[in-house]
């Protein structure tokens, strides 16, 4: 009879620890429905890398605010959906520079860069930072610089101010060619 009892009771026990499991790892395919996310080696751990607007993954569990994908690395529950984001967009076309114009700063010995970037995503983008890279009407690389932007976060159609410094350099052409890229967290 105690053995019955043992043998129904660590049945019993496999079946809900088995539910439990259940809930917690599961099998189907999730989308990626911010502009960008980082992918962690462990919930709030190392990065692994950076994943994109509408990446599809594969969920593999849940724990608390975040959930494992088949890449094997975790991002906050809160950046994926169970559908397919309706439209994606690529990251040029998140953040647009709307203008921009550039001069020598003979006495600072440096190249002023300014603009505006404009959101066109339908995000708030947190943390935008854009990253200038100038050479003259020749093809000379006069420098690199980090723009400073403001303000940082953008909520869709906002419009932020951005200015950049070349330091240590002047034109010597009446023209700059620019390349950019922006960093959005």
């Amino acid at each position: 009879m105690s053995q019955k009892i043992s043998i129904v009771l660590t049945l019993l026990a496999s079946l809900i620890i088995s539910i439990v499991y259940a809930e917690e790892k599961t099998d189907g395919n999730i989308y990626l429905n911010v502009p960008n996310e980082t992918l962690r080696l462990t919930p709030d751990g190392k990065k692994a890398g950076t994943l994109f607007h509408g990446t599809q993954l594969k969920e593999v569990e849940r724990q608390g605010d975040w959930v494992r994908v088949q890449a094997e690395g975790w991002v906050p529950v809160q950046s994926v959906s169970k559908e397919e984001p309706k439209q994606v967009q690529k990251a040029k076309d998140w953040l647009e520079i709307k203008s921009w114009k550039w001069a020598n700063e003979k006495n600072a010995r440096r190249i002023r860069i300014e603009g505006f970037i404009v959101n066109n995503s339908s995000d708030t983008l947190k943390e935008v930072n854009m990253f200038i890279t100038a050479k003259d009407a020749n093809g000379n690389l006069l420098g690199i610089a980090e723009a400073d932007i403001k303000p940082k976060e953008m909520p869709p159609g906002v419009t932020s101010i951005f200015k950049a410094y070349i330091k240590n350099a002047l034109c010597p052409t009446r023209t700059i060619d620019i390349t950019y890229r922006f960093d959005v967290r």
